[in-house]
């Protein structure tokens, strides 16, 4: 028996279906294609709504049913407010302007909506699960406790870790320890209070840990929008390499510094492909599982190469890649670079370096050949082949 909702929806479909079929009759080209798919669409959505409306019959109860007063839907008690819809419409406002801004917000926004979508699902439908509302809250945190709680505690963790680590790079460097030191003490001595007053009721806690997490979020939120303090580029042997690895002692300035704060043992590392001595004032070579010393190696090219420079000599000594010579045309003036990479000093006797480069071109791309070489050193060189 078709009840008013179901006959009505089933003439809104066979209606959409004649239009299409006329519409489709009536336009040729791409249009018409695209408006006989729009009204076919229509006719599959009205054809669902007139099935679930045929199943439900309208929500009508027989009146033969003995318990009608109870049965009927309008007999239920309406579903409780919710602030899942003003979440969702957020969660829509962030899609739009993260479309349009950053890809995280857009992204952040369909997690929102996402995660709003099925709270209100739930929430909607555990608050009709019965006649008992006790019962259905405890139905709803049966479903969504082993999840909402896990995620909240991963993002309000997130939340705190971020905000603490902006706080931390906008204060000076020298104050860094100093804050951070009071912040763990504050911690310790919240814990133990918390722990030597087991009696302690848990809405305090729970206040005292609420304004807490509020007031490192708020402060992280701020500091975030002023910006990080400037933070130097750590000095590397590398800043300079074009002059600095030529000289057989200190640099100037950052290769200075970077000499002096060298290290001088190298731990045990995997993937060392050469070890280069120096000795007496001569340079070998040895590559892994080879035996005897080399005056040429071969390199993969576009491989990372690993190697350890060992300064067995009294004065202190660097090892330097000659990464060969390429002409480039800049602006129409021919310019030409040899690029280096170097160690820092190693102390005589017993100092050793770590060294890693990568030689993206081949031997006959350049116009000077590879090496590795030790500035001060004369005759102290080993050549390199890249096929």
């Amino acid at each position: 028996m078709f009840t008013t909702g179901s006959k009505l929806f089933l003439g809104a479909t066979v209606m959409a279906v004649v239009a299409a079929v006329v519409y489709g009759l009536s336009t040729g080209g791409s249009s018409g294609w695209l408006g006989v798919m729009g009204l076919l669409s229509a006719s599959l959505v009205l054809a669902f709504l007139f099935g679930v409306n045929y199943y439900t019959h309208d929500g009508n109860v027989s009146a033969m049913s003995e318990n009608a007063t109870l049965d009927a839907p309008a007999a239920q008690p309406p579903v409780g407010r919710s602030m899942w819809p003003v979440v969702a419409a957020v969660a829509v406002g962030a899609i739009a302007v993260g479309a349009q801004s950053k890809p995280i917000v857009f992204k952040a926004g369909v997690v929102v909506l996402v995660a709003a979508a099925v709270e209100w699902m739930v929430q909607g439908w555990s608050e009709r699960a019965s006649a008992d509302p006790a019962y259905n809250a405890g139905l709803r945190k049966r479903i969504l406790h082993p999840l909402e709680f896990p995620v909240l505690a991963a993002a309000g963790l997130a939340a705190i870790i971020y905000s603490f680590s902006r706080i931390m790079l906008w204060i000076d460097k020298s104050g860094g320890p100093v804050v951070f030191i009071i912040a763990g003490a504050l911690v310790l001595f919240g814990g133990f209070l918390f722990a030597a007053k087991p009696s302690l009721k848990k809405g305090v806690v729970t206040g005292v840990c609420a304004i807490a997490a509020l007031g490192i979020v708020s402060t992280g939120a701020v500091m975030a929008v002023d910006g990080q303090r400037t933070i130097e580029e750590h000095p590397t042997t590398r800043s300079d390499n074009g002059a600095a690895c030529a000289l057989a002692g200190e640099g100037s300035g950052t290769q200075a510094e970077v000499d002096e704060k060298g290290s001088q043992a190298v731990a045990s590392k995997s993937g060392i492909a050469i070890t280069l001595v120096l000795e007496n004032g001569t340079l070998t070579a040895h590559e892994q599982a080879l035996p005897g010393t080399l005056k040429t190696v071969t390199i993969g090219r576009g491989n990372i190469v690993n190697v350890i420079f060992k300064n067995h000599d009294a004065e202190k000594r660097r090892l330097t890649v000659n990464m060969g010579e390429f002409t480039q045309v800049i602006n129409g003036t021919t310019v030409k670079q040899q690029p280096k990479a170097c160690t820092t000093l190693v102390r005589g006797k017993d100092g050793s370096q770590f060294l890693s480069f990568i030689l993206p071109k081949p031997s006959r791309a350049s116009t000077q050949p590879y090496s590795f070489t030790v500035p001060g050193v004369d005759g102290a060189e080993i050549g390199i082949t890249v096929p």
